[in-house]
């Protein structure tokens, strides 16, 4: 579903990505996890389009999108759900009208059908009724990261869905909420997804696969077990601070492997 080869990007002189491929198949959740500034959230740009790569190329579902125009893009788009870091919400809409946005822009439905389809959005990701006419400010923030991706949802019903730093600055029970609720929308709709976080538990919870950025550049690409077992030095010193949770892991891959052999 998605496919970067050999990316390589630039601002002026700066070298944000270094030689960067990867691949998502389809129904795959890939987590992106690295340091602050080290080039996640950059590929998700180029992914979208937002970032135009100095050199390599962008697939999505096969389609090279590296040169494509403004309108091509939107056509791609609308298989793409794009949740932002702070929700991204439009601070003077409604929830309903954030929700609704796209269908009340870019359709005919009636207002009474985008109204019935924004409820049952809300309630897909969990979240009341009574809340559709409340303006952002007036949500917590993990209301509001919840309405961005019920939003991201109804407006396109993508096939792709990109998650930057989902959980950050959220307490443990609404982050809990926000992992069951991004697992939730892989399984029926057998969605890809990347999720872009520096939160290891998280990651651990969500992802079949893992790829590591450090300065720019890919230096580990696998499954969790391969990823705990590294010796690389960036990779232990990243994932030293996480220690309680790399055990817990552990553990939970022990108990696992104990109960496949005695099954066997």
């Amino acid at each position: 579903m998605i496919r970067l080869e050999n990316i390589e990007y630039y601002i002026g002189d700066i070298h944000i990505i270094r030689d960067v491929s990867l691949e998502v198949d389809e129904g795959e959740t890939l987590s992106i996890i690295g340091q602050s500034g080290s080039g996640k959230s950059t590929l998700l740009k180029l992914i979208l389009g937002l970032s135009r790569p100095t050199s390599g190329r962008v697939y999505i579902d096969n389609i090279d999108i590296t040169d494509m125009k403004e309108v091509q893009l939107r056509e791609v788009r609308k298989r793409i759900g794009m949740v932002f870091q702070a929700g991204a919400l439009f601070d003077s809409l409604t929830v309903g009208e954030n929700v609704g946005y796209y269908l009340l822009e870019h359709s005919s439905m009636k207002l009474s059908d985008i109204s019935e389809e924004v409820q049952q959005m809300l309630s897909f990701v969990g979240l009341p009724a009574e809340i559709i006419d409340r303006l952002p400010d007036e949500l917590s923030g993990g209301q509001q990261r919840r309405v961005a991706i019920a939003r991201a949802l109804l407006s396109t019903k993508p096939r792709i869905m990109l998650y930057d730093e989902p959980t950050t600055g959220l307490d443990p029970e609404m982050t809990d909420r926000i992992v069951n609720l991004i697992m939730k929308i892989k399984e029926p709709r057998n969605v890809s997804q990347i999720v872009v976080t520096h939160q290891i538990a998280d990651a651990f919870n969500l992802a079949d696969r893992f790829v590591m950025i450090d300065g720019g550049r890919k230096i580990f690409d696998g499954d969790g077990k391969r990823l705990l077992g590294s010796t690389d030095e960036s990779i232990v010193k990243f994932l030293r601070p996480f220690n309680s949770v790399v055990s817990k892991h552990c553990e939970l891959l022990t108990q696992v492997n104990g109960y496949n052999e005695t099954s066997r």
